[in-house]
């Protein structure tokens, strides 16, 4: 596939031989011509999205949901703490949570 990239532009950028590209992880999935909100966590959008990442997340909030039913986060997600993590990744500074 990044054969079939080459000497194209993507998003006005040349895609050119030799050169370093690097795609950012958190971008997967966020063309918006194709998802119509992909900033959302969507647990049901249709498989074409981060599929092992879904299912994970699938797995791992059910349980803690059947474990602690009353599980809420403690403050408004726009209150939340981010920080930088691997290269273009980031994650929660903390996760208050109150049941």
């Amino acid at each position: 596939m990044v054969e079939e990239l080459l000497g194209q532009d993507i998003g006005g950028v040349p895609i050119r031989a030799g050169k370093f590209v690097l795609a950012p992880l958190r971008a997967g999935n966020h063309d918006r011509g194709r998802f119509p909100e992909p900033d959302l966590v969507d647990l049901s959008r249709a498989p074409g999205h981060l599929t092992l990442a879904r299912t994970e997340l699938q797995v791992g909030i059910t349980a803690l949901l059947t474990a602690a039913p009353r599980l809420r986060l403690a403050v408004p997600f726009e209150e939340l703490a981010w920080r930088p993590m691997f290269l273009t990744l980031r994650g929660p500074a903390t996760v208050p949570l109150t049941w």
